[in-house]
């Protein structure tokens, strides 16, 4: 049942502005590097061991694929920077209860910097 405080509450925004798209750009983009990030990761870690393997005596990879982790590193740090500025707008712009959630950002902020913590071990 609606009050009189809820009738008296005018909504005065029109449409969506520039920042709000932007904030939803940001926020699929942020999904779509989670999904770069993870495919690279799987390309660049060494090559799993089968029992094949051993039978065949086949030759596999047991490093890191220097060329990925580089790939990685970037996309990291471009995930870490588009995070960080995704979620500075969110606080100033997201102040209504109503407004959507940025769990991307905050998730592709935190596999960003992870991500980046294990490249920077990898290569010391």
């Amino acid at each position: 049942m609606k009050t009189v405080q809820d009738m008296n509450k005018i909504d005065r925004r029109g449409r969506r502005d520039v920042w709000t798209r932007l904030l939803t750009i940001f926020n699929v983009l942020s999904w779509v590097v989670i999904a770069l990030i993870l495919i690279l990761t799987e390309r660049a870690k060494p090559e799993f061991e089968s029992f094949f393997d051993r039978i065949y005596r086949l030759d596999i990879r047991t490093w890191w694929d220097i060329e990925f982790v580089k790939y990685l590193f970037w996309l990291a740090f471009a995930g870490s920077i588009m995070s960080s500025i995704g979620l500075i707008l969110s606080v100033t712009r997201g102040r209504r209860q109503e407004d959507t959630s940025r769990f991307g950002l905050l998730l592709m902020g935190l596999l960003s910097v992870i991500g980046l913590g294990g490249v920077v071990f990898f290569l010391l």
